[in-house]
């Protein structure tokens, strides 16, 4: 089979399908991929609207940003497990037929899309500029334009990334639409949200 880092993007149902009988679906391989997930919630944390970070990465102290990725490394491994789990749930009570080990496989690998924005657009942003990328003078001129650029690319990702998913649970669940497979998605994303603000109230 061509490589699922590349052909995931166009035919999501069927590299999830090859996936699930290859060497791709090793448990190593899927948590690295789950773990470097983590990674996008930390580049998350440095929007000046949901996040009181730093300036930039640069001026952090090295033993905190060795925390800071181990964290976020470990993070990404729970947080998928946890996303997992009650998409797993969401799929059984509307007749979906695939153990959670497929829907695992499933979700890890939709997240490529999400990795090559975090890697590929949020980290170098960051590691750069900080949150100064941000702050955007008024009236607009053609930096700033320039600065709306890598945004509008992330959305477009972020919605690719939903198409991916949904297509990839719809496969391993044998729906035979791929709106059930969004339905589940969607449903997903409001108890996540509910069980990730539990979590941060008890941690």
């Amino acid at each position: 089979m061509s490589s699922p880092f590349f052909s995931i993007w166009l035919r999501p149902r069927k590299t999830i399908r090859l996936i699930e009988n290859s060497r791709y679906s090793n448990m190593v391989l899927v948590l690295v991929l789950a773990s470097l997930y983590g990674i996008y919630d930390v580049a998350q944390s440095y929007n000046p609207i949901l996040g009181d970070m730093p300036l930039s990465i640069k001026f952090l102290p090295t033993d905190q940003v060795y925390l800071m990725i181990l964290n976020a490394l470990t993070w990404g491994i729970v947080a998928t497990f946890l996303e997992s789990g009650i998409i797993f749930l969401l799929s059984r009570l509307l007749y979906g037929e695939a153990k959670f080990r497929s829907v695992f496989n499933a979700v890890t690998w939709s997240k490529i899309p999400i990795l090559v924005d975090t890697f590929f657009i949020w980290l170098p942003i960051l590691l750069i500029f900080g949150r100064e990328y941000f702050a955007l003078a008024l009236p607009f001129d053609w930096i700033d334009l320039l600065k709306i650029i890598p945004l509008l690319l992330s959305v477009i990702l972020n919605c690719w990334y939903l198409y991916v998913v949904s297509q990839c649970i719809t496969e391993v669940n044998k729906y035979e639409s791929g709106w059930q497979g969004f339905f589940v998605i969607f449903s997903s994303g409001f108890f996540y949200i509910v069980i990730y603000a539990l979590l941060l109230l008890l941690f």
